[in-house]
């Protein structure tokens, strides 16, 4: 009987063991550390993307229209 309770409590303690260790791990940081870093990644691009749209939209494109309109009618 006592080789039974002694299994037992070998059992207890190791499954204790094992509880404390997964919630000591610190794993779960890395996820929400490149959760963190893909969104601002994301937004960082976005407003780099929307400066040069904004760019296009009101610097080169007019700019570009204005010079191929003088190529043809170019007088020499």
């Amino acid at each position: 009987m006592k080789k039974f309770f002694k299994n037992i409590k070998d059992k207890v303690n190791g499954v204790a063991i094992r509880v404390k260790a997964a919630i000591e791990t610190k794993k779960a940081e890395l996820y929400v550390d490149k959760g963190v870093g893909i969104i601002i990644a994301v937004v960082v691009g976005t407003a780099i993307m929307a400066g040069i749209y904004a760019l296009f939209k009101t610097t080169i494109i007019p700019n570009m229209n204005t010079k191929v309109s003088n190529l043809w009618t170019y007088t020499g």
